[in-house]
């Protein structure tokens, strides 16, 4: 009874915790998307995110800012449906993705944790998303991606195909190769990637639970930069940041849903595989969990 009652306030606590972060956030979204924010902008922080938005009717100082505020609350509202989930289960076991020699379980102290982390990449996030990726876009990608959205012609259709495939491909191996270094760099693992492992248990928060540095250049990397070497068009990119905010929750919320989970989850146990997105590039350099159980397998025979 008693360790029930304990249980029941931990979840309740956990749930507040998240509930005032996830409030705080819409209320800073919504801000964001008003003049005042584009004048405090200017006149205080010294952006003038108009300045950068030089793509007429395209894209406007306020649409920079929803680009930025959309993919944000996907995110955020994604993580808080999977955490109440986690709230919610009954048979952890039964729901949860458990890895041979670890046990499912739900840490509500790490949870809660992570959304402090959370909260403060999700600032760091828009943060270079401000400073460097808008203005790449003007400077580089401003013709293509703040052209016409809709293709106008089958070409044109084949080409923006063409491009979406390329993001999707290229983001693996943008993560795959930052993801790497940060595990095979005894520093950089030691003093920024390790935070993020703390969290062996995945959980849907722990996406952007990591050192501000590995969120900067890694993170949002990932998913912005293979966006604005394709060029695609400026909407898309915004479609394409929901999708892969989505997509981390998916692959980090420890559920048993296939490849979609599995992959990520037995990174998070074991470490030495599946450094990237579970497209290719595990597969090209043989660092999945098929090939790390059969190294493993190997090494014991060979001891």
């Amino acid at each position: 009874m008693g360790s029930g009652v304990a249980m029941d306030a931990e979840k309740a606590t956990t749930l507040l915790h998240f509930t005032a972060a996830y409030a705080a956030m819409a209320v800073w979204c919504y801000w964001a998307n008003t003049a005042d924010a584009l004048r405090f902008f200017r006149d205080v922080v010294g952006i003038d995110v108009g300045a950068w938005a030089a793509c007429g009717d395209v894209v406007d100082a306020p649409a920079w800012v929803f680009h930025t505020t959309l993919p944000t609350m996907v995110y955020w509202t994604a993580s808080f449906a999977f955490c109440i989930a986690d709230m919610c289960i009954r048979d952890v076991k039964y729901w949860k993705i458990e890895q041979p020699g670890f046990t499912a379980r739900i840490d509500h102290q790490l949870i809660r944790k992570g959304v402090n982390y959370m909260l403060f990449n999700t600032v760091v996030a828009s943060a270079c998303d401000l400073f460097a990726m808008q203005p790449l876009v003007v400077a580089y990608r401003q013709e293509a991606m703040c052209g016409a959205q809709l293709p106008g012609s089958v070409a044109d259709v084949v080409l923006l195909l063409g491009k979406l495939i390329g993001v999707f491909l290229l983001s693996d191996v943008v993560f795959y190769i930052t993801h790497r270094l940060c595990h095979e760099s005894t520093f950089l693992y030691r003093h920024i990637h390790k935070l993020h492992h703390q969290w062996t248990e995945t959980y849907a928060i722990n996406a952007a639970a990591c050192h501000p540095l590995e969120q900067w250049f890694v993170n949002v990397h990932t998913i912005s930069l293979p966006s604005i070497i394709m060029g695609i068009p400026f909407h898309w990119y915004t479609g394409w940041l929901c999708l892969a905010m989505v997509n981390t929750c998916i692959s980090h919320c420890g559920y048993k849903m296939g490849h979609l989970t599995g992959a990520h989850d037995a990174h998070h146990h074991f470490l030495d595989c599946e450094y990237g997105t579970d497209t290719f590039c595990d597969k090209l350099f043989g660092t999945t969990y098929d090939d790390y159980a059969k190294q493993k397998v190997a090494r014991g025979k060979a001891a």
